[in-house]
């Protein structure tokens, strides 16, 4: 009987990247909206969203995103990808904020990607904001009139 001796550097680097497949990849992504002279803001994001009021003109929106069993690598390309990319579209006196590509389904192998993206919104100290097919547990308002259109 032959035995296999490893190297311990090879030891540890195996030990280290068993570790490391358990872990969350997070990463905090910002864009900002110019609204214009938009009253009234309708989100259209899937995901918990958090409302601020700040005294910009500007939305601003910060996407907290962590992803489960997956390297960092992997959510670098779903960046790259266009996966996280906002969209912002005036309709007459509303300007809306979605994220088109978060519709899709993404698979990892034969499981679909455990994913969680929530929002922070800060929006201008007047507008009003529409929060669409999100769940009142989802949502969180400070100092600003909000309303929740089930979808």
């Amino acid at each position: 009987m032959k035995t296999v001796s490893l190297p311990i550097p090879t030891l540890l680097l195996l030990l280290f990247s068993i570790t490391l497949s358990g872990q969350d990849v997070q990463k905090t992504l910002v864009r900002a909206f110019d609204v214009g002279g938009a009253s009234e803001l309708s989100l259209d994001l899937d995901g918990p969203v958090v409302v601020q009021t700040w005294s910009n003109s500007m939305v601003r929106v910060q996407m907290q995103i962590t992803l489960s069993n997956v390297t960092g690598n992997m959510l670098q390309s779903l960046i790259a990808s266009g996966r996280y990319n906002l969209k912002g579209a005036p309709e007459g006196n509303n300007f809306i904020i979605s994220a088109p590509a978060m519709h899709k389904t993404v698979r990892v192998g034969d499981a679909e990607l455990a994913e969680r993206v929530s929002y922070t919104v800060f929006v201008p100290e007047k507008a009003s904001v529409i929060i669409l097919g999100v769940s009142s547990e989802e949502t969180v308002a400070e100092g600003t009139a909000l309303t929740r259109k089930p979808m």
